[in-house]
């Protein structure tokens, strides 16, 4: 006898087998039917022939797919398996009579009607995507395939559905559409452009960064060869046989063709991809647009060929000493200098050798100084050329740092200044020669004039003698002409008595000294208090500064000023003159004005030059030397001396005098 559990087991086992072959129902009815023939050759006893149909029946309601049998005409569901019912969540006799449609989600209805209407006609369904509803609302996706029921005439009167369960296969669709999604994405957004060409040299592929660099869109450029897209004319029939011959790209300068005529140069990196049989199939590169790279890196280029251009052409030593010492460039005017043909001759020695004993502690501590990170240090020093030719030299030198800004040479402008030494030397010889020749000058001018007045004064006191004793002997005519005389000699006194003044703003110096200039003002309206009297004028001193000057050239400034101010008074009006001072920056600006009869502009030079006087004697006495002396006394304390005036109105004499440090 037949052991049945045997014959279940087996039946199992097959209709597994057939359940995961990918064959439509047609085949698995036939397969259905042999087994059933099968079933029927086998030596079965009439017990195991009656069990044989409980084992389908076993097998159709525990198979893992759902089944169901709808009627043509009428729509409802004749007959279902129990995997069915469980996998949508209803007892068997809530779905057997009910329109076939209750096990479809709305949103499939649509889709379920129209694929009924093409059965109707066809009489199959094959692999048919539905998404079947739960009785709790929970939704199925799967697969539907349907054969027809016919009558002996054909007529289709029922269908056999069988819906196959796919949630994992579109858990697993899904998830690889969301990675293939989060894939495009990181390749369209990707920061590099992105190409792959076939066997051809045509694009299959780019991505938005290719084509955001060169302004392409998507149509503009699939399909297209890569050459087209090239400025250099044969540029792929060129470079890719040796590409596929290595199976890598590089090519960091390429230059292509933007939408807008514009050039890009572009750094390309990246495989070729090849089968198993080693056939070409396409390639993957990488691009980065290194346009401004290169504009930046030519120009570089360009500034470092411009800058060697100007340092070999520089007319003064451009010199690099190396942390030890050393010399490790110099220039041809460097070269020049020392007398050396060639910098291979130098490079790598010291230069101490060339300078000369004075200066080498100075040139080490300059040295020294620069390479510890000391900025701008210059100096001044001798040399001995490779040739025996002495030089002066003056070098100004910085710190050469590297990346990290510690110091590692030291870089020096040097100058052959020999010229300008000895052109110092020839001005200070003038110099020297000059002041000699001005001390003798004013020395003579002081002795002349000192020795002068006495024979003067013995001229005057004997003509006033003629005059006083002999004069009523004399007639009106001779004592005219004495008295011209007594006149003539009086004024060449007042004139060497001005010229002694003048000379000795030089030769009679005090040693300069803290001084209150108020004070000093002060004592100069003093000093002209009669004529103040005479003149009934208002003198008004402002406060004023401590000065560093010498104080009784100080007071004879004043006193000069003030009484050029007084002599020059109008006739309409009662003199008024201010004595004041105001800081300007770095000096002080002192200023004695007053309401005078004022001083056309075209003179204002004039007036500070020795002996030059702008009325007649008759009018204002005076010899022209008060003025210059003004001038001398203030060149002497560093200031200068200037005059602004309204003719009729009024003179303001401003100097200056720096201030105390």
């Amino acid at each position: 006898m037949v052991n049945q559990e045997d014959i279940a087991t087996k039946l199992a086992r097959i209709q597994a087998r057939i359940d995961h072959m990918e064959i439509d129902p047609a085949t698995r009815d036939s397969i259905a039917d042999t087994l059933d023939q099968v079933l029927r050759t086998l030596p079965l006893s009439d017990g195991d022939k009656e069990s044989v149909p409980l084992l389908f029946e076993d097998l159709y309601n525990n198979a893992p797919d759902m089944f169901a049998s709808v009627d043509a005409r009428t729509k409802v569901i004749l007959q279902c398996n129990d995997t069915l019912c469980r996998k949508l969540g209803y007892e068997k006799k809530e779905l057997i009579g009910q329109p076939f449609t209750i096990i479809y989600h709305p949103d499939s209805l649509e889709k379920v009607s129209k694929t009924f209407a093409n059965f109707t006609v066809t009489g199959e369904v094959h692999n048919a995507e539905f998404i079947l509803r739960r009785r709790d609302g929970q939704v199925i996706p799967a697969i539907l395939n349907v054969t027809a029921v016919r009558d002996d005439t054909g007529a289709i009167v029922a269908s056999r559905s069988i819906w196959r369960d796919i949630s994992g296969i579109v858990l697993a669709r899904e998830n690889l559409e969301k990675r293939e999604q989060y894939f495009r994405s990181l390749f369209e957004k990707a920061p590099l452009g992105y190409q792959s060409l076939n066997d051809e040299g045509k694009f299959i592929v780019v991505n938005q960064a290719w084509l955001d660099m060169l302004g392409y869109t998507r149509e503009d450029v699939i399909g297209r060869p890569f050459q087209d897209f090239l400025i250099d004319e044969g540029f792929v029939e060129t470079n890719l046989p040796e590409l596929k011959a290595k199976g890598e790209i590089q090519l960091p300068v390429t230059r292509m063709k933007c939408a807008d005529g514009q050039e890009k140069i572009v750094h390309i990196d990246g495989r070729i991809g090849f089968d198993e049989d080693g056939n070409f199939l396409q390639t993957h590169c990488m691009l980065t647009d290194v346009t401004e790279q290169k504009k930046a890196r030519d120009a570089l280029l360009r500034s470092e060929s411009f800058a060697q251009s100007i340092i070999e052409n520089e007319p003064d030593c451009v010199k690099i000493i190396g942390t030890g010492g050393r010399l490790e460039y110099m220039n041809p005017a460097g070269l020049a200098m020392i007398e050396v043909d060639d910098l291979s001759q130098v490079k790598g020695k010291s230069v101490f050798p060339i300078i000369t004993e004075e200066y080498r502690e100075a040139f080490a501590d300059l040295t020294q100084r620069i390479l510890a990170g000391e900025e701008k240090l210059r100096l001044e020093f001798q040399i001995v050329g490779l040739k025996g030719t002495p030089r002066w030299l003056a070098t100004h030198a910085v710190p050469i740092r590297d990346a990290d800004g510690q110091v590692e040479a030291l870089l020096g402008l040097t100058r052959d200044i020999s010229a300008q030494k000895e052109a110092q030397a020839q001005v200070q010889k003038a110099l020297t020669e000059l002041k000699r020749s001005n001390e003798e000058l004013e020395q003579f001018a002081y002795v002349s004039s000192h020795d002068l007045r006495e024979p003067l004064r013995m001229v005057t006191s004997y003509l006033q003698f003629l005059q006083r004793n002999h004069g009523e002997k004399l007639d009106e005519e001779a004592n005219e002409y004495i008295g011209f005389a007594i006149d003539g000699a009086q004024r060449m006194d007042y004139l060497i008595r001005d010229l002694l003044a003048y000379s000795r703003v030089n030769t009679h110096t005090k040693p300069v000294e803290r001084v209150a200039a108020k004070a000093v003002a002060d004592q100069a309206v003093i000093n002209l208090k009669q004529v103040i009297e005479d003149k009934g004028a208002t003198i008004e001193v402002g406060e004023m500064p401590t000065v560093i000057a010498d104080k009784n050239q100080l007071l004879s400034l004043f006193q000069n000023l003030i009484g050029n101010a007084l002599k020059y008074s109008s006739t309409e009006r009662a003199p008024v003159i201010r004595v004041q001072a105001e800081q300007h920056d770095e000096e002080w600006h002192f200023q004695v004005s007053d309401n005078g009869i004022g001083i056309e502009p075209a003179y204002f030079q004039r007036i500070f030059v020795i002996f030059q006087r702008l009325h007649q004697r008759e009018q204002y006495e005076g010899t022209g030397i008060g003025l210059a002396i003004c001038k001398k006394i203030v060149a002497n304390h560093g200031g200068e001396i200037w005059v602004n005036s309204d003719p009729g109105q009024g003179t303001t004499f401003t100097f200056t005098m720096p201030l105390p440090d």
